[in-house]
């Protein structure tokens, strides 16, 4: 990490001078984010909330108004569902360690999720796609639509089902 880091570094800094209110708004919920975690926040919401709050910050480099605002709510949504999904996945591995993981504080039980909580997360994962996707059909076709739509459609449920159901890091249950 540290080579990379270097590596990385006067990119960084060229970015962050291009674009310094973005770098700044990035910081501040990574510093928020870090904070809400540090302090074992059990609330998904608020976790999620400042994780998804980074990714909308793209939005601010739209053209419109309009634009802007359909772009930070896929982003939102999609950042929301990021975090969510992965709190599940890491849910038995977090239990072990004792690693902060707002999922396993407030649905699992000895490191496991019971079928009414999966239903529970299921549904608030879902609800989170579908904003996305309602947000991104509003946006102006580029090439990157068909792409993005397709994981927005078809990627976001699959890993969904896929990490709810277990079976995430098995080769045995990809469809084709």
């Amino acid at each position: 990490y540290k080579a990379a880091a270097l590596l990385l570094k006067k990119a960084y800094k060229t970015a962050s001078n291009l674009l310094p209110e973005f770098d700044k708004n990035v910081r501040e919920k990574i510093w928020q984010l870090s904070q809400l975690e540090q302090a074992g926040e059990e609330s998904i919401d608020k976790t999620a909330d400042c994780f998804a709050q980074i990714l909308a910050c793209i939005s601010t480099m739209e053209d419109t108004e309009e634009n802007r605002r359909a772009m930070e709510q896929t982003l939102y949504h999609i950042g929301r569902y990021i975090y969510i999904i992965d709190a599940c996945d890491d849910v038995k591995k977090d239990s072990k360690s004792g690693s902060y993981n707002p999922v396993a504080a407030r649905f699992a039980e000895d490191g496991e999720l019971s079928q009414e909580n999966i239903q529970i997360l299921q549904t608030t994962l879902l609800h989170s796609r579908n904003l996305a996707g309602a947000a991104f059909e509003l946006l102006p076709y580029n090439p990157w639509s068909e792409t993005v739509r397709n994981v927005i459609c078809y990627g976001m449920p699959e890993v969904c089902r896929r990490v709810l159901s277990g079976t995430f890091h098995s080769t045995k249950d990809i469809k084709v």
